[in-house]
């Protein structure tokens, strides 16, 4: 192995922070996800009163296990604290101690695998909203971890069609589209007030449109049809990767090698999608899964590898001051330095190592512009067309007069595009 990238990693005493605030991955923690338990691909979105509820997972780099404790805080739509009380929003008391953990299975890389599922240990949420979930260390109160997640209380019918840009300068590249929100069994008094609606593309809050507000009512549908407002980038389909077996070269992959220390796998140079014609690729829309092929025994989340990857992207175009990125579900989409590529004028190609756990996955090159507080620009590198199949995550707050905080009356998907 050329070297033990993850006890670099861990040395960084830096947190990364998402443009989109309150999320934080320390420099240890790897292959956080949070989802439906069960669920291969999933969203970070649970029904009031589920008592399937979600899944936190992730894994800290380290040899012995540490007592990890986590906390829930309710959020109003734009992400900051609402004005209820921990009695008022939970169930339960809110501060647990993560008691779900596993040390790695005879892997070269060391790591304790640790999962949250909630409700649980009597702590459940009471009310709808946006949610925030923090794992600390119970010894230095150390933040470690911190992610979003959603708590719907299913009251209306969100949906969402495409229609043409009014820019013409948009129409081969970007998605326009046009949103109503049906109430037929739920009396709003005043919805031009008191509804709003935030739409992520493919679950990425770097990708997002909020506080759209309606602009007509006609009967028990309220529309949003800002023509030229509600427009997104069609982006270009996700790239894959796929590491569930070290045994042979998948797609995109030039060569495999296992030393004493780990693996070290080597990617094609892969080249920038800008300005190309749209060509259709399947993909998860930036999902990740972990899995181990040759798993036999033991659970696939204590067995799988942590793997040294190379990527090459072939770009005559040197950023300068801004930087470039592999972006995806598993990066949280935050340009966070263990993702970082440094450009090579001599081969003219941005180039980085990567400690990635087995599994599959999806992702994109992306630009951070330096000196900006915008989230990852995944346009300079990957393109835009409006042929390209994405969902959109519609979700729908409430707040009539005199509440104290954001209710989530719905959380609907629309596959647009392809």
């Amino acid at each position: 192995m050329k070297r033990i990238l993850y006890i670099v990693l861990i040395c960084l005493s830096a947190r990364y922070v998402s443009v989109h605030a309150q999320e934080v991955t320390a420099p240890s923690i790897f292959s956080a996800k949070i989802s439906v338990p069960g669920a291969i691909y999933g969203l970070p979105v649970m029904r009031l009163g589920d008592h399937t509820g979600l899944l936190l997972s992730f894994d800290d780099l380290t040899t012995d296990a540490r007592y990890y404790r986590y906390k829930l805080q309710h959020c109003n739509r734009d992400w900051t604290p609402s004005d209820l009380s921990d009695i008022e929003y939970l169930e339960g008391i809110n501060d647990q101690l993560i008691e779900e953990y596993a040390f790695s299975n005879q892997t070269h890389v060391d790591y304790v695998h640790y999962e949250v599922r909630f409700p649980g240990n009597g702590l459940k949420p009471k009310v709808s909203g946006n949610y925030l979930i923090t794992v600390y260390d119970e010894n230095t109160d150390e933040v470690v971890l911190v992610r979003k997640f959603m708590v719907v209380d299913k009251k209306v019918f969100a949906s969402a069609k495409l229609q043409r840009p009014s820019r013409v300068s948009q129409m081969r590249t970007h998605q326009a589209l046009e949103l109503t929100v049906n109430h037929k069994d739920f009396r709003i008094s005043n919805p031009l007030q008191d509804v709003s609606v935030t739409i992520l593309q493919n679950g990425i809050w770097e990708r997002s449109i909020r506080n759209i507000q309606p602009r007509n009512v006609f009967g028990d549908v309220i529309e949003f049809d800002w023509r030229g407002k509600i427009v997104f980038p069609g982006g270009m389909d996700f790239r894959s990767l796929d590491l569930r077996n070290l045994g042979y070269r998948s797609f995109g992959i030039s060569d495999i090698t296992e030393y004493k220390d780990g693996y070290v796998v080597v990617k094609e140079i892969e080249q920038s999608r800008a300005g190309r014609s749209y060509f259709l690729e399947r993909d998860q829309n930036g999902s990740f899964m972990i899995d181990n092929e040759r798993n036999f025994s033991g659970s696939s989340s204590t067995t799988s590898e942590y793997v040294e990857v190379d990527f090459r992207l072939k770009s005559n175009l040197d950023m300068g001051n801004e930087r470039v990125y592999v972006a995806g579900g598993f990066t949280n989409y935050a340009a966070d330095p263990r993702f970082e590529l440094t450009y090579n004028s001599e081969n003219e190609i941005y180039e980085g190592t990567l400690l990635i756990k087995q599994g599959r996955y999806d992702y994109l090159y992306a630009v951070h512009h330096g000196g900006t507080d915008q989230g990852l620009d995944f346009n300079v590198l990957e393109g835009n067309s409006n042929e390209t199949e994405n969902f959109y995550l519609l979700l729908t707050y409430y707040r009539p007069f005199g509440s104290r905080y954001d209710q989530l009356i719905s959380a609907d998907i629309a596959n647009l595009g392809g």
